[in-house]
């Protein structure tokens, strides 16, 4: 009989030979298994509990990066900010925004392995709409030797080709034409925590087991044993009847039916599996809000792993991907997101402090990388003037202080050109940043003309795409105007205390008020030309008959050259003008007769400059002969005015 029970068991379960091996091998529980390898559809539904939050942690962090499309060249790739593929993602279709389509891209990659973007193409082969087709209603095959993807949208099936689809997906050794995400490499582990949860569910509210059990020395029928059951739940079942004494009658006997420890076991292990799924998703899990190991010491190291190992790969992954989209448009095209990685903070902060320590960098820099206003005391490097490299300082008694003589021979000159150089290389970084703000803000605003008037006025005019000349003027000039002034009182500064003048610097000099009105009028003059080199710029693009893309493209080129070449330009003829303008000022105020011209003193300083430094001493408001000046002030000129000795003794 009992064998009879035993076959009648196993065919029940599906079990065709004997032995508990059988029992529990793969192809049984296969059958039981909630994700299934290949099973896209269950997949998608075990999108629950833990999976869930990993990859809504994934598709959080990774749709918030921004993408943008380049232009390799010689000269390294070449960024492009106006281009239709924006124009795409910003409304991919009539129903989705752009944020549920980049959720939808990341959330089907990390839960199926695959992704496929149904992009329908324009009479000139551009992709007029982005679609994320559901993974599991997509089925891929081969005809004629071209990959073609089925679609059975509610029971009706469409076929489209490999221009019509871009397929995303992850590596997969098995398949390499079919993407194998986290969610399949962890189904294992899925499946095993949903038979532990089924079982906890049963164990917390079934008990998946009766609490207790009536017995009886005598027979007893089936109809007496429902009976005694009904009449044991009546009379002790029920909150209010919580603490009544149990009679029992003649021969019956009561067992409580306990949880068993290795019950208890299967219910904690259910913690294991957590911590197993999301490392497959390479999400770590103070990133779940769990941090019950998390502490100050440790949260950034774990943010920076994260981004670093997970977030920056699948970037790349993703980028090489989009590419694809992107040479739909252009071959040439390429895809990069910004990088995510933060930067190792000790490092950073031991850098800076070196840098500081060595004279590389100055407080005012520290201060902008920081958000932090400049101050006046941050243009100048933190050490002493008169540091110099080893063997090269000059021989003197030790009783008696350098004096004014050797300030004044050639070694001096040069070593307080470089000091000088370096001082004001900190303010030229500032004027640079200031600037290209400034123009950034200029380009943007040709750019938006180019978008809101290109098409309503064929002939392209150049008047409707250009900047208010006057109002651009003016906002130079209040950019520069207060660098100006913390330039002149810097310059003044450091010569009263260098040469020990013994003064305070007038700030209200009416010398200085006419420098400034000098200065004004130069950049209202630098102001026009950079007008005209812009509206020639368009002139040239309109003539050659360019579209609204290729013309927003001249204008993208044009500032990226003005970001660096004109704002250095700018910064440093600015600078220098009013560091200069400082020394002499203050030569005035201190009644210091004579000055002199110093330069490098290598090759790439001017014949004219050259002449002015062989001028020597000459009067304080007086003219040096190669460039008619009274300070330097010439564009990109690097030197410098001192007082001479004559004017000092």
């Amino acid at each position: 009989m009992l064998n009879g029970i035993k076959k009648r068991v196993r065919r029940f379960l599906g079990v065709r030979e004997k032995g508990l091996l059988n029992f529990l091998s793969q192809p049984f529980w296969d059958k039981f298994d909630k994700v299934k390898q290949g099973d896209y559809a269950s997949m998608v539904k075990s999108n629950i509990g833990w999976v869930y939050a990993c990859i809504q942690c994934l598709q959080e962090n990774i749709s918030k990066v921004p993408s943008y499309l380049y232009l390799p060249s010689k000269n390294g790739d070449r960024k492009i900010e106006d281009h239709p593929w924006y124009s795409l993602w910003k409304k991919p279709n009539k129903y989705f925004l752009e944020w549920e389509i980049k959720y939808l891209l990341t959330g089907y990659l990390e839960g199926t392995g695959n992704c496929f973007i149904y992009t329908p193409l324009n009479p000139f082969g551009r992709p007029m709409e982005l679609n994320i087709l559901p993974t599991q209603s997509v089925n891929m095959r081969i005809e004629k030797g071209e990959i073609l993807y089925d679609h059975n949208h509610g029971g009706e099936i469409k076929t489209y080709t490999s221009q019509e689809i871009t397929h995303l997906k992850y590596p997969n050794l098995s398949n390499p034409y079919v993407g194998m995400g986290p969610l399949e490499a962890a189904r294992k582990q899925i499946n095993i925590k949903e038979y532990m949860e089924q079982f906890q569910l049963s164990l917390l509210a079934n008990r998946a087991r009766p609490d207790g059990l009536l017995s009886s020395d005598e027979s007893v029928s089936t109809v007496e044993a429902e009976r005694a059951q009904i009449a044991w739940k009546k009379k002790y079942s029920g909150i209010d009847k919580v603490g009544e004494i149990a009679v029992l009658g003649k021969g019956m006997q009561y067992q409580t039916i306990a949880i068993t420890p290795k019950d208890l076991e299967y219910v904690a292990s259910l913690k294991d599996a957590r911590e197993t799924i999301s490392s497959i998703f390479g999400v770590p899990l103070f990133k779940l809000g769990i941090v019950d190991k998390v502490n100050l010491a440790n949260a950034y190291a774990l943010e920076h792993s994260f981004q670093q190992d997970t977030i920056m790969p699948r970037l790349i992954m993703r980028d090489a991907f989009l590419t694809k989209l992107a040479q739909k448009y252009d071959a040439r095209l390429i895809v990069k997101s910004d990088n995510v990685v933060p930067e190792d903070r000790e490092f950073g902060l031991k850098q800076e402090a070196q840098d500081l320590e060595k004279g590389v960098t100055i407080i005012n820099e520290v201060r902008k990388k920081r958000g932090q206003e400049p101050v006046n005391w941050g243009y100048r490097p933190l050490m002493p003037f008169n540091i110099m490299p080893l063997g090269s300082a000059p021989e003197v008694e030790p009783s008696k202080a350098i004096s004014i003589v050797t300030k004044s021979t050639k070694d001096f000159r040069l070593k307080y050109w470089k000091a000088y150089i370096r001082r004001t290389i900190g303010e030229e970084r500032l004027m640079i940043s200031k600037l290209q703000d400034y123009f950034n803000a200029q380009k943007e605003i040709i750019l938006r003309n180019i978008r809101k008037y290109g098409k309503s006025y064929p002939n392209k005019q150049i008047e409707f795409f250009m900047y208010a000349r006057d109002e651009q003027t003016k906002k130079l000039w209040a950019l520069l105007l207060p660098l100006l002034r913390i330039d002149i009182s810097n310059g003044a500064e450091t010569m009263i205390e260098d040469f020990d003048l013994g003064i305070s610097f007038d700030l209200t000099s009416p010398h200085i008020a006419e420098f400034f009105k000098v200065r004004e009028n130069l950049l209202s003059n630098t102001s026009d030309d950079i007008f005209k080199d812009i509206a020639g710029i368009l002139r040239e693009g309109i003539d050659n008959g360019e579209s609204i893309v290729e013309l927003s493209q001249r204008i993208t080129d044009k500032y990226e050259q003005f970001g660096k070449s004109r704002s250095m330009t700018i910064a440093r003829t600015e600078v220098n003008t009013a560091n200069n303008f400082g020394h002499l000022e203050s030569m005035r105020q201190a009644n210091i007769e004579k000055k002199e011209w110093v330069t490098a003193g290598d090759e790439l300083v001017r014949d004219s400059h050259i002449q002015n430094q062989d001028d020597g001493c000459i009067g304080r408001d007086g003219t040096f002969s190669g460039t008619g000046e009274q300070a330097p002030g010439e564009i990109n000129c690097r030197c410098v005015v001192i007082p001479c000795m004559e004017g000092i003794a």
